[in-house]
């Protein structure tokens, strides 16, 4: 990582600083909630729509912490902690984002599998989550760390805001596959809940999917609301 000993910290920056740190950490503390109660029921762990809060809660739970540190690495922007918080920061978000995109497209394979009388692989399915959502996000978030792009931006550690470069890397190796997933998340809920009205008699004689689809409609409501910003 190029030198930033440069780098100015300002009153507007202090600011951010803390309100970020305040509500990093009311989501970390939400978040490892969660994760806690997934964890101690046995019955809840079996189930795989709480299989999908679990793993969503998890990322979001260390991508939140890693902003908990922001005044030190603010403060020492040449230190490994600088570039482990910006590394944590990518990967752990998109993951989450992936995670959430994979919710969405569980719904509509239920949805899929319902209206052709298939029943749904739910350890393939959970094999291939983990292939793509918790595995490819590694690319991505060392991609800025090969080319020293990370570095102060703004009240944390992450793509450095100056350079044609940095630009580019910000939109290709986070904001686009933010865009995308929501841009996917909203057209599969919108075509799930048509054919879902379409499949309403055969949905509520089949209790499983009707609690699957609810809380899997809630776990990409509450956990994508701040992804794409």
């Amino acid at each position: 990582m190029g030198q930033h000993s440069d780098y100015a910290y300002d009153q507007d920056t202090h600011t951010i600083l803390v309100i970020s740190t305040a509500c990093s950490a009311l989501s970390t503390v939400m978040s490892a909630a969660v994760v806690g109660v997934l964890l101690s029921g046995k019955h809840l762990r079996k189930r795989f729509a709480y299989k999908l809060i679990l793993v969503i809660a998890f990322n979001d739970f260390m991508a939140h912490q890693s902003r908990l540190y922001s005044y030190y690495t603010i403060r020492n922007p040449d230190g490994w902690v600088c570039l482990f918080q910006a590394v944590t920061g990518i990967y752990f978000k998109l993951a989450s984002i992936a995670w959430s995109s994979a919710t969405a497209y569980t719904i509509a394979t239920i949805l899929h599998a319902a209206r052709h009388g298939r029943l749904l692989n739910q350890r393939t399915l959970m094999r291939n989550f983990v292939v793509v959502c918790q595995t490819l996000p590694v690319i991505p978030a060392i991609i800025p760390l090969a080319l020293d792009s990370f570095g102060p931006a703004g009240a944390w550690c992450w793509i450095q805001m100056q350079g044609h470069k940095n630009h580019i890397l910000r939109i290709v190796c986070y904001y686009l596959w933010a865009w995308l997933a929501m841009g996917y998340v909203v057209f599969s809920y919108i075509s799930s809940s048509y054919h879902t009205r379409q499949l309403e008699t055969l949905v509520r004689g089949c209790g499983e999917m009707k609690f699957s689809l609810k809380h899997y409609c809630l776990v990409v409501n509450c956990s994508c609301a701040d992804k794409s910003a």
